[in-house]
């Protein structure tokens, strides 16, 4: 049975799975809402749980093309919309989460990158004729 998007992170990070949502969630905010996460629990308790709901999904995934779904869901959720979360971005950063999961996520063979993604390109290849 494949890993877990949480098993594999959490191998990666030598982390014992209760830290996989709490470090995740702090590597993916924006550095400004890392900063006012705590005044923002304390004033609002249910302001990141769409947050917290994004992690889990994503700590339950197997393969990477599963990721798009996961973050569709997150970035057109009604909860997103308002001062906090839209346009101030006190949230998790969608970008941020699709680079960590592409770089520990093994990628299924012949799977094509995400669109927008910045991919390395292949050299041509050089031909020696004598």
């Amino acid at each position: 049975m494949k890993k877990t998007f949480a098993e594999i992170f959490c191998s990666h990070r030598a982390l014992p799975p209760d830290r996989f949502a709490p470090v995740l969630l702090r590597e993916t905010y924006y550095p400004h809402a890392a900063a006012f996460a705590t005044l923002v629990r304390l004033l609002s308790p249910v302001g990141f749980s769409l947050d917290h709901e994004l992690v889990r999904g994503v700590g339950l995934i197997s393969r990477r093309d599963q990721l798009a779904g996961v973050l569709t869901d997150f970035r057109i959720d009604s909860r997103n919309r308002g001062l906090l979360r839209s346009r101030l971005r006190l949230r998790v950063s969608t970008r941020r989460m699709q680079r960590i999961v592409y770089d520990l996520m093994p990628a299924e063979a012949g799977e094509k990158p995400p669109a927008g993604a910045s991919v390395s390109p292949t050299p041509p290849a050089v031909s020696h004729k004598p």
